[in-house]
């Protein structure tokens, strides 16, 4: 017989779900329609200027409309002002996400620098931290590190904060890790929400299995509004997130996978893949770009992630959307049997499998580039056209020195 009780927790949450749904793909044309009105787009690669320093990250041949994280980010919000208590902490992730939507939405606009957009993630995420949501210990390979080494209280206004060192560097470290990690996969269209999708349903479930139901409804909410907004987005796009929606994406998986109750180490296991993506690209980008000065190399442009890399290889914009989201899928199903639970074996296994991937996956993209580029000059050559004798010259002014 069919267990009623294991899908008890979600059932009481479906209607909220879909009235997330819903809005999100309600609203998302009328978003679109704002952002083209009012100038927030995202220009083809023929009208961008030279200068611009991710020129050559840029797939698109259309203009779209940016603000699409608008469509997923207003439901989302909706639910959770109305579904969870409002405590502190909670006040205070709802603040996070509101200072990146708002800085998100100047840079979708105006295009800030990724040293302002860096302090707005910095932001958001110290007043998580201040409200009250900290990583007081991590385990590493069965290993407990306890990060409550020292607390003290300030006063700020009417609100205590508890200072946790170094508990709370780590977690505001975390957080903006995550906002970039999940950030740089959102190079084609549908790849990022896709991943987000799969990593909110994976925390939502999560949540319910370490005894967190009360919280489940945030990562479904996220979910199921990313859900509304993913057929506007999936390839051929009519819409995009832009800033305003990828970074508020990954400041929620990070947040959310925090107060969940999964352990740090489920949610790295969960987030393998876009983790190891941009410590890859960062790696390279160290090693060949030694005329740049080091703290400036991880930030050079260049079609080096893993979905670039894809489609140097051959693949399609929606090919490449598929093998990433299902390798993803993979990853998620295993970090759900894994949350709470010590198999440190089968997770060296999935951080090795990751590896091996993305080394494949290189590879193939390099070799087939080189290919690419012998057959380039080897039409270079037999294009062209053999020397032509003027016979009307006298010789001594054909040779002459």
């Amino acid at each position: 017989m069919f267990d009623l009780e294991f899908i008890k927790p979600y059932l009481e949450f479906s209607p909220q779900l879909f009235v997330a749904f819903t809005i999100s793909l309600l609203i998302t044309p009328f978003v679109g329609y704002i952002a083209r009105r009012y100038g927030f787009i995202d220009l083809p690669l023929s009208q961008r200027p030279r200068a611009e320093k991710t020129l050559e990250q840029k797939i698109h041949n259309r203009t779209l409309p940016r603000l699409g994280g608008l469509a997923v980010l207003l439901p989302f919000l909706l639910i959770f002002m109305t579904s969870v208590e409002l405590t502190t902490q909670m006040w205070g992730i709802i603040f996070g996400v509101l200072v990146l939507m708002i800085s998100g939405a100047i840079d979708d606009k105006f295009d800030l620098s990724s040293k302002q957009q860096f302090f707005f993630q910095i932001l958001a995420s110290i007043i998580t931290v201040i409200a009250g949501t900290s990583i007081t210990y991590i385990q590493v390979m069965g290993v407990e590190i306890d990060l409550n080494l020292f607390s003290k209280e300030f006063f700020i206004g009417d609100l205590i904060y508890n200072f946790v060192f170094p508990a709370d560097l780590f977690t505001v470290f975390w957080i903006v890790t995550i906002i970039n990690a999940l950030n740089w996969v959102f190079g084609i269209d549908a790849l990022g929400e896709g991943i987000t999708i799969i990593t909110s349903i994976t925390i939502m479930f999560i949540a319910v299995k370490t005894g967190r139901p009360e919280l489940a409804i945030l990562p479904a909410a996220l979910g199921a509004s990313l859900l509304g907004y993913f057929p506007y987005n999936y390839p051929p796009s009519k819409i995009i997130s832009g800033t305003i929606g990828t970074s508020s994406y990954g400041y929620l998986v990070a947040v959310l996978a925090t107060i969940s109750g999964a352990k740090i180490s489920t949610a790295i296991l969960l987030l393998t893949l876009p983790l190891f993506d941009m410590f890859w690209v960062i790696i390279y980008r160290l090693t060949h770009f030694k005329n740049v000065p080091l703290l400036k190399r991880p930030f050079q442009s260049g079609r080096v992630h893993l979905h670039h890399r894809l489609m140097n290889a051959g693949y399609t914009m929606k090919e490449t959307v598929v093998i990433e989201t299902a390798v993803m899928a993979v990853i998620a199903v295993l970090a759900y049997y894994l949350a709470g639970f010590g198999a440190k074996l089968l997770s060296i296994s999935i951080f090795m499998a990751i590896i091996a991937l993305i080394a494949s996956i290189t590879v193939l993209s390099s070799r087939k580039k080189r290919a690419q580029e012998r057959l380039k000059r080897m039409k270079a050559r037999d294009d062209v056209p053999p020397p032509t004798i003027e016979k009307d010259i006298p010789p001594e002014e054909r040779y002459a020195y």
